[in-house]
This record gives structure tokens, sequence and C-alpha cells, in this order.
């Protein structure tokens, strides 16, 4: 018998063609960071407390002195709004991922907001890192200027003043000025009742 001049061919090796892998899922978006809202003020110290202090003290006494929504500086009547100079503060090195709602939360814990305001560029809509807070009223501006300069937020530590610290000043002065005239006008009063 002769042999097979032509054998059969083996058989072709199974080539698998490799299976790719799952594509990863999309990672979710971050979070919006914490915003850590500052515990009440304990005792504000330095030099800034003490000028917190006798604005406070200030501030109190007027509105002690406060008779049917009118101050009385001696014949004279004036409005009760408080100047916008001792409520209206500028707030530096704000971390740009914080909005204004964050800023309010911050903020409100020292009394009644009446506006917020965080600068951003006008074409990329970026924070630049500074804003502003007004309050309704002197006294709670005060206590955030105490109670949150330094106030490290993320990365950063918050500078809190006046914004317009000159005539922050000038309104100080004005109102213990007033102040001053009418504690004495009340004590020519008790004197004289006396009599």
């Amino acid at each position: 018998p002769d042999p097979d001049p032509d054998p059969a061919p083996a058989p072709a090796p199974v080539v698998h063609a490799p299976v790719p892998a799952p594509a990863p899922a999309p990672a979710p978006a971050p979070a919006p960071a914490p915003v850590l809202v500052p515990p009440p003020p304990a005792q504000p110290q330095g030099v800034a407390h003490s000028q917190s202090a006798q604005l406070g003290a200030m501030l109190a006494a007027a509105a002690m002195q406060q008779q049917g929504g009118l101050w009385q500086n001696g014949s004279h009547m004036m409005a009760s709004a408080e100047p916008e100079a001792l409520r209206n503060l500028m707030i530096n090195y704000i971390p740009t991922t914080i909005d204004e709602m964050q800023l309010s939360q911050i903020f409100a814990v020292y009394g009644q907001i009446e506006s917020v305001k965080v600068v951003k560029d006008r074409d990329t809509r970026a924070s630049k890192g500074f804003g502003f807070v007004k309050y309704v009223q002197a006294l709670s501006a005060t206590n955030a200027i105490s109670g949150l300069n330094g106030f490290p937020l993320m990365n950063k530590r918050l500078k809190v003043a006046y914004a317009n610290q000159a005539e922050a000043q000038n309104s100080l002065a004005m109102m213990q000025q007033m102040l001053t005239m009418q504690m004495m006008a009340m004590q020519q009063q008790g004197t004289q009742g006396q009599h």
C-alpha cells in the first residue's frame, strides 16, 4: 500500500481575540466641599476686640437712647438707620470655590444679612477671591469682624474688615459725639429736676 502522499493538514490553531475590558464607569462628580460654619464668637481678644467692644457698647447705648424710631440729638431728630459704613464688610481671601450662598451661611451666624456679593471675573465668571457682606445692624458687622477675621476656611484665612474703613471711623466718631451730647443733656435734665 502506498502511503498517502497528501496527509491531512493539521488543524489551524484557534486564535482568540482579546476581549476588551469593560470601560471604567465615569467618575462621580465631586461633592461640593463642605463649608464649616463658625460657632458663635467666644470672647474676641486683642486690639480688634477693644475697638469692637467700644463700637458694641456705643451701639447698645445708642439703641437704648433711641426714641420712637428717631435719634434725639439735642433739639434735632435724625433717622435711626445705622450708617452703612458700619454695616458693610469687605471679605478678602475667600476660597474660589465658595459661592454667595455659602458665604452667607458663614456670616449669618452673627446676624441678619441684607446682602452678599462674591466678586467674579466678568468673562470667566470665576470668583476673584473677595466679596462683601452687608448686615442689617452694625453690631452684627462688628461681631463678624471679631469672630471671622482670620477664620480658617479651606486653605485660606479670611480677612474681614469694614469695606470703607475711613468712613466707618468717621461714622463711629460721629455716633460717639452724638451719644456724648445725649448723655450730657440727660444729666442736665436730671440735675434740673432735683432743684
